[in-house]
Formats: C-alpha cells, sequence, structure tokens
C-alpha cells in the first residue's frame, strides 16, 4: 500500500481528488471511512470529480450517471459499466491506497 495522504486532508463527505503513479483517484471520507475510486466515468469517460456527492453515490456532472462509491457499480443509465475501487487503509493519521 503508498501513502496518498493524511486524513486531516480530507473533509467529511467531500470530494478530493488525488493522482499517485499515473492513476487518478477521488478520495471521499464518510463516518470516519475512507472510499475511492477512479476519477473516470465509465459512460464517457469524463472526470468525476466535478459531480455531486449524494449519500453514498457520486454523479457524473455532465450526463448524469451516478456510481455507488463503495463498490464502484452504476446505478443508472446512462453508465451500465462500474468504475474501479481501490482498498484503503488508515494508520497513524495517514491514507494509504493499494493500487495494483
Amino acid at each position: 500500500m503508498i501513502e496518498i495522504c493524511s486524513l486531516n486532508d480530507l473533509p467529511e463527505n467531500e470530494i478530493v481528488k488525488k493522482e499517485i503513479e499515473n492513476h487518478k483517484i477521488i478520495l471521499v471520507k464518510k463516518n470516519e471511512k475512507i472510499y475511492a475510486i477512479e476519477n473516470l466515468c465509465s459512460h464517457m469517460n469524463y472526470p468525476l470529480d466535478d459531480g455531486d456527492l449524494e449519500d453514498f453515490e457520486i454523479e457524473c456532472l455532465y450526463h448524469s450517471a451516478r456510481f455507488d462509491i463503495r463498490d464502484g457499480s452504476a446505478k443508472c443509465l446512462p453508465a451500465t459499466e462500474p468504475i474501479r475501487t481501490y482498498e484503503t487503509k488508515i494508520k497513524d493519521n495517514k491514507v494509504f491506497i493499494e493500487i495494483s
């Protein structure tokens, strides 16, 4: 696992974009758990970081596709394919991510 940021860098319920080893990633902290997803809509390959976050779903700004940040599943059309999720871990107030 690779350190991606400090836990203090992640405000609760906000989208934070990061890039690590050529992977564009969105991090979201909800209830002290960190979710990490690919910053790319599976519908038209647009970035998701400009979208809206509601509960555990992120909505693509461009065509309103929605994805669950917990498992990457597509929740409505036009998206039909999931997006990639990444395993995360918190240790010593630092956030680590598995990108392999």
